[in-house]
């Protein structure tokens, strides 16, 4: 800068400080000697993408593979990264009181894929699973969090999915609070309890080991792939697991577990119909999604293997007498959007 402007040293650092202070340069992390200022939004362009996939050496928690662990103390830009930092946050918070709660929905694929900026998009709530014998436990959990339960929904599925909703946002959608309040990060989250209860039930109960922080990529896969009327969104979270996670035949959070897939299609004819529906509606849609030639020939030949698998699979007893009635019947329930779900507090 000294040189630049043809100035003293003193001059040089009263500029620095001062477009500094108006957010037009920023320094680089770990440079002193001599320390290095950049535009903020170059510093953005470099950093963000790396910082969202790998964190730093000696970052994340302590044992835990660099997936989507952020790193650093510093607040995530992104509000997919806050929200994610957010919701582990609550996973551990869990932890300690000897509660199981795990992610899932988009943060769980969001948690287990590596290329985080294809999965840059809108996510709107977290959703988690949880153990129905933890039940007053994971009350606490959320109570000490400063949230409250949604009686409504415990009620409307006999005690087996919860909401919680924050404290915060009450008080500001409340009649004496006539000033608009920012929106908290997370206004509610829902937990199901030993099955994920969808267009199908997706039992999880002793899956959830297989990762610290989400239900495991064949879990994650299987809620998304489950979807009666899929969309754009679920169809662009199974590309991204298709993409990062090789297919392989271990139970483990690093990969997709084909094994089980076929073997819960096998059991059950209607999830077997809407996830194999589904599997073909990601290859019609896969153009749509800006892949390389290389990604899209990697994920399409991920769901085809899948795809025979599931198609190779002995199937049930049960599967064969439900497919004899077919679509005569129907073989998914069908859920309503939480938008409109009644909120109701019990007093304190």
């Amino acid at each position: 800068m000294r040189r630049a402007l043809a100035v003293s040293d003193g001059t040089a650092r009263r500029a620095v400080a001062t477009f500094v202070s108006r957010g037009l340069l920023a320094p680089v992390q770990s440079t002193n000697r001599p320390r290095v200022y950049v535009a903020q939004s170059i510093l953005d362009a470099i950093e963000e993408p790396i910082e969202a996939l790998v964190g730093g050496a000696g970052e994340s928690p302590e044992g835990e593979p660099l997936k989507s662990w952020l790193g650093g103390d510093r607040m995530p830009r992104r509000l997919a990264d806050r929200l994610m930092t957010e919701a582990m946050a609550m996973v551990d918070v869990a932890r300690r009181a000897g509660v199981d709660v795990r992610l899932a929905g988009g943060l769980a694929v969001r948690r287990h894929c590596i290329d985080l900026g294809f999965l840059d998009r809108e996510y709107s709530d977290v959703d988690l699973v949880g153990l129905s014998g933890q039940r007053e436990a994971l009350w606490k959990v959320f109570s000490d969090l400063g949230y409250a339960e949604n009686s409504y929904v415990s009620q409307a599925t006999a005690g087996m999915q919860l909401q919680f909703v924050r404290k915060e946002a009450l008080r500001a959608a409340g009649p004496d609070n006539p000033e608009v309040a920012a929106r908290p990060l997370v206004d509610h989250v829902d937990v199901f309890l030993d099955v994920m209860r969808m267009d199908h039930d997706i039992d999880i109960r002793g899956r959830l080991e297989l990762d610290d922080y989400a239900i495991s990529p064949v879990d994650a896969l299987i809620a998304k792939a489950q979807i009666g009327r899929i969309n754009q969104k679920d169809v662009h979270d199974i590309i991204g697991l298709f993409k990062d996670l090789p297919l392989r035949e271990i139970d483990d959070d690093m990969s997709i577990y084909v094994p089980y897939l076929a073997e819960v299609c096998a059991a059950d004819w209607g999830l077997y119909v809407d996830i194999t529906t589904n599997l073909q509606v990601v290859l019609d849609w896969l153009s749509d999604y800006g892949l390389s030639e290389e990604e899209s020939a990697r994920v399409h030949g991920r769901v085809a293997a899948v795809a025979e698998a599931i198609e190779g699979e002995e199937k049930s007893r049960r599967w064969q007498l439900r497919a004899r009635v077919g679509k005569r019947a129907a073989w998914r329930r069908e859920i309503e959007g939480t938008e409109a779900t009644p909120i109701v507090i019990s007093p304190e």
